[in-house]
This record gives structure tokens, sequence and C-alpha cells, in this order.
């Protein structure tokens, strides 16, 4: 069944991890998630390993919250990527 998540709930999401300078989550398909999360240059929290993992920890809390255990996380590597359309960035991208 589908299920909306407000990309607010994200947003918030991202304030109670230390270190995260910007991130982005692509839908890839019904239940895989592509996380890409840019750490701050410097961080008293860790490597940029650690500051992934934690968002992945909490999203996968938001997940879950919401129902969503089967919902697999793909931690990408990959540059910013503008809307194609539009060329503004969004943080949310979904199917």
């Amino acid at each position: 069944r589908p299920v909306a998540i407000s990309p607010v709930a994200f947003g918030l999401l991202v304030e109670t991890v230390p270190g995260v300078r910007n991130w982005q989550l692509v839908q890839l398909d019904e239940t895989t998630l592509a996380v890409r999360v840019w750490s701050a240059t410097e961080t008293t929290s860790g490597s940029s390993t650690v500051v992934t993992q934690a968002f992945c920890s909490r999203l996968t809390d938001v997940l879950r919250n919401h129902g969503l255990e089967n919902v697999t996380l793909v931690v990408e590597a990959a540059e910013l990527r503008p809307d194609p359309m539009n060329g503004k960035f969004r943080h949310v991208y979904a199917l």
C-alpha cells in the first residue's frame, strides 16, 4: 500500500543528526531508497561515515514509525542532482 511521508518529516530528521550539511533521498522502487548524505567538512561527531550511519539510523526510525519496515536503504556517494526539469535542488525524489 502506498504511504506518503512529507518531506518536512525528513527535514526534521536532519536536524537531529549532527554533521549533516546536505542530503537527498531518491526512491528507486517501491521498497528501496537511495540515500545521499554530505557531512560538514569539520564535525565533532566523527567521519562522514559516522554521520551517514547516524542519518540512516534515524531515517530507519522514521520509516518504521510509518509502518515501512520493509524499505531498504542504499547509500550512494553521488553529486547533488538538481531536478532535470527546472534545475532546482530537491531533497526528496519519489516515483
